[in-house]
């Protein structure tokens, strides 16, 4: 066996039995918000009637809206369980700064809004495990 089949095998293995439900259910959750988010943003970009306070009060109502789908009743195999978090790994390491892009047009303030928007998943992400 290869070293990397191998490195793939137990990447495979911990996500499907040593990662807690819970983490995938969370990152999976968080990852819908902003990707809606980034979408709803983009359409008023592209109808021409956005503005900061919009952007913030859509990004809002995509993150209340993408909390009510039951991404918990969701069942995967090993193989897409695995894919689904390294996508949403990467996702959250990316996103936040893609969302940055349409909550203040200037860059000062967007890198600000974008260390703030990795506060806020960080914050997201943990607080679910606090609680348990």
């Amino acid at each position: 066996m290869s070293t990397g089949r191998h490195i793939l095998e137990r990447y495979l293995d911990w996500t499907s039995t040593g990662l807690k439900p819970a983490v995938l259910d969370e990152a999976l959750q968080i990852n819908i918000a902003i990707i809606l988010a980034i979408i709803l943003n983009r359409f008023l970009f592209q109808r021409r009637i956005a503005s900061p306070p919009l952007s913030w009060l859509v990004t809002i109502l995509a993150l209340f809206v993408s909390m009510q789908i039951p991404v918990q009743e969701l069942h995967f195999t090993r193989i897409i369980r695995g894919l689904i978090f390294l996508v949403c790994t990467i996702g959250l390491v990316s996103l936040p700064h893609v969302l940055s892009f349409y909550l203040w047009p200037t860059e000062g303030a967007r890198k600000r809004i974008s260390l703030f928007l990795y506060i806020v998943v960080l914050g997201l992400f943990t607080a679910d495990f606090s609680r348990r």
